[in-house]
C-alpha cells in the first residue's frame, strides 16, 4: 500500500473511532470553517494556499457569499481599484452576476476550485456548475476537487467520505446531494438540468483564451454562446460569477463591461482589478503585495515586455495593428546626454480640472536641440492632485527648468486658472510665462500629429517617464491621454515659434531632482 493510500485509510478510521462529541477541536474545526472560507482554505487546502490572501481577495468572497454589494464593501473596493474604474462599482443588494476582472497570476482558478469545494461540503449550493474556455479546462477544475475530496487527509479526517455517485469526469455528486458539472463555452450547456434541479451557483473562468481573443469570429461565437446559453439562467434561480482576465478590447468581458456601463445588466455588479494599480491619492500599489509585490511586478514586466505586462497585469490589451504609436518607435536618451547642451525648452500643460474623474494633471517639459532639431522629454509628471497643488507643481517646475513659455489651453486657463495660477506665483515672486492658446484642433488630431515625430527618433525619451509611455502605447483606445496631449502642446509651440527664441544652458540641472518621474 502506498504512502498516501495508507494516509488516507488512517484518516477514516479515525473517523470511524470517533463520533463528534469526542473530539470538540474537530467540532470547533467544522464550525468556523463553514462560516470562513479563508480558514476552510489555509487549514484544508494550506497546500494550495500558502500565502496571506489580499485584502481585495477577501472582499470578492464577501460578495460571492452575501450577494450584496453594500455602501460599506464599495468603498472597500474603492481602496484597490483605480479611480477610472469606480464607475462601475453601483451599491447593489440581492446581486444575480458578478463580473470580476482580474489580473494573471493572482489565483483566479485556484481560489474558484476552493469555493466551489467549500460550497459542496457545506451545501451553500445544490447544483454547482463549472464553464470554461474549453470542456477539458472545466473538467480539469473538477478533476482537482475530486482529487481533494479523495486524497486530502484533513478533509477526510473532518468529513469523512464525501464521494457520492456518479463520480465522473464532467459529473461529481458528494454524499449529501450536491453536484458539480462540468462545461465548456464551446460545447453544450443547455439541458444541464438535472432531474427537476436547475444550477444554482455557476462560475465561469477565464471562458475567453488568446488564440480566441485574437479572432473576430471566435470573440463572436462566444458572446453570443454566453449570451444565448448562460445568462439566461441568471435570470431564473442561478448566480452567475464572472471571472476572466481581459485580453481584447472586443472579448467578452470587454463587451460585458460596455454593457453593464450603459446600463444593462442591472442586477449584476462589476468590478475591475489592475496591478499595479494608481490609487485615489496617486500612489503605485500592488494589489497582492504578499505575493506580488511591485518589486516582483516590474521584474515581470522586463521579462515578457510591457505589450504583455498591459495584458495580463493591467488588463489593458494593446493590439500592435490599433496601436498608433508602437513601442519599438520609442527611443530613449540617458539624462547625461543633454548636460552642456543649449536647449530652448518648453513646457505643455494639461491640468484635469473641468475634465472627468480619475483624469491626471499633466505636465510634460520638452527640450529642443536647436543644432540638431531633436526633441528631449526632459520631464513628464502627471498626477491626480488638487488645483492648488498642481499650481504648486507647475510653479516648482517651471523654477527648476526655466522654460520659455508654458502653454495652456486658453478657455481652462481663462476660467479656471488665471487668478489662481497668478495669485500663487506672485505670492512666490515668480513670474510665469503662460501663453494661452485655442484648441483649434479635436485632441485626437493633436496627439496623432506627434507621430511621426516618434516613428523617427525625433522625440527622445527617459525610460522612467512610465505614464506618459504607456498612454501614447494605448492611445486612442487608453483611458487617459493627458500626458500626450500636454507633449502635443509643447511640440506645436516649437513648431508656431518665429524669431528669437530664448536658449537655456542645461548645465545647472541638478541629476538627482531630474531623476524623479511620474
Amino acid at each position: 500500500m502506498s504512502y498516501k493510500k495508507e494516509g488516507i485509510k488512517r484518516a477514516l478510521e479515525k473517523v470511524k473511532s470517533r463520533s463528534p462529541q469526542q473530539d470538540p477541536e474537530k467540532q470547533a474545526r467544522v464550525e468556523k470553517a463553514k462560516n470562513d472560507f479563508w480558514y476552510f482554505c489555509s487549514y484544508y487546502l494550506s497546500h494550495k494556499f500558502f500565502s496571506e490572501p489580499a485584502p481585495y481577495q477577501k472582499l470578492l468572497i464577501q460578495l460571492f457569499n452575501t450577494r450584496n454589494a453594500t455602501p460599506e464593501i464599495v468603498e472597500k473596493l474603492k481602496e484597490w481599484t483605480e479611480p477610472e474604474t469606480w464607475k462601475y462599482l453601483i451599491p447593489k443588494k440581492n446581486i444575480k452576476g458578478i463580473i470580476n476582472i482580474e489580473p494573471r497570476g493572482h489565483g483566479k482558478t485556484t481560489r474558484a476550485e476552493a469555493f466551489l469545494l467549500w460550497n459542496a461540503i457545506f451545501e451553500k449550493h445544490k447544483n454547482i456548475m463549472v464553464i470554461a474556455a474549453s470542456k477539458e479546462a472545466a473538467e480539469e477544475i473538477l478533476e482537482n476537487i475530486k482529487l481533494e475530496v479523495e486524497e486530502n487527509e484533513k478533509l477526510l479526517e473532518d468529513f469523512g467520505e464525501l464521494e457520492g455517485s456518479p463520480w465522473k469526469a464532467n459529473y461529481i455528486k458528494f454524499k449529501n446531494g450536491v453536484s458539480i458539472s462540468a462545461r465548456g463555452i464551446d460545447g453544450r450547456i443547455r439541458g444541464s438540468r438535472k432531474g427537476a434541479t436547475r444550477p444554482d451557483l455557476i462560475l465561469c473562468d477565464d471562458l475567453i483564451k488568446d488564440q480566441a481573443a485574437e479572432s473576430p469570429t471566435l470573440r463572436e461565437k462566444i458572446y453570443n454562446r454566453f449570451k444565448r446559453a448562460v445568462l439566461p439562467m441568471a435570470d431564473r434561480d442561478a448566480f452567475i460569477i464572472f471571472t476572466n482576465t481581459i485580453l481584447h478590447y472586443d472579448d467578452l468581458p470587454s463587451r460585458l463591461l460596455k454593457e453593464y456601463e450603459q446600463g444593462k445588466h442591472k442586477e449584476w455588479f462589476a468590478v475591475f482589478f489592475a496591478t499595479p494599480f494608481i490609487d485615489k491619492n496617486g500612489e503605485e500599489k500592488a494589489l497582492w503585495d504578499s505575493y506580488w509585490d511591485l518589486e516582483s511586478l516590474r521584474k515581470k514586466e522586463e521579462q515578457i515586455g510591457s505589450t504583455a505586462f498591459a495584458q495580463e497585469y493591467r488588463n489593458r490589451p494593446r493590439s500592435e495593428k490599433d496601436m498608433i504609436f508602437k513601442p519599438d518607435w520609442f527611443q530613449y536618451y540617458d539624462i547625461t546626454e543633454v548636460w552642456g547642451k543649449k536647449l530652448d525648452v518648453v513646457m505643455g500643460v494639461d491640468p484635469a480640472t473641468g475634465k472627468k474623474d480619475g483624469d491626471y494633471s499633466a505636465i510634460v517639459t520638452v527640450g529642443k536641440d536647436m543644432s540638431t532639431g531633436l526633441y528631449y522629454v526632459l520631464d513628464a509628471f502627471g498626477e491626480r492632485i488638487s488645483d492648488l497643488k498642481f499650481v504648486n507643481k507647475l510653479i516648482e517646475k517651471y523654477q527648476l527648468y526655466k522654460p520659455r513659455k508654458i502653454i495652456f489651453e486658453s478657455q481652462i486657463f481663462q476660467e479656471l486658472y488665471k487668478n489662481t495660477v497668478m495669485r500663487e506665483a506672485s505670492k512666490q515672486g515668480v513670474h510665469l510665462p503662460i501663453k494661452p492658446v485655442k484648441a483649434n484642433a479635436p485632441k485626437e488630431v493633436r496627439i496623432k500629429s506627434l507621430e511621426p515625430l516618434v516613428e523617427n527618433g525625433l522625440i527622445l525619451f527617459r525610460e522612467n517617464q512610465t505614464r506618459l509611455l504607456e498612454q501614447l502605447e494605448e492611445f486612442p483606445k487608453g483611458a487617459h491621454d493627458d500626458l500626450p496631449d500636454a507633449l502635443a502642446y509643447a511640440i506645436r509651440e516649437f513648431e508656431k515659434s518665429s524669431g528669437e527664441v530664448k536658449i537655456v544652458d542645461s548645465t545647472p540641472w541638478n541629476s538627482k531632482r531630474l531623476e524623479i518621474q511620474y
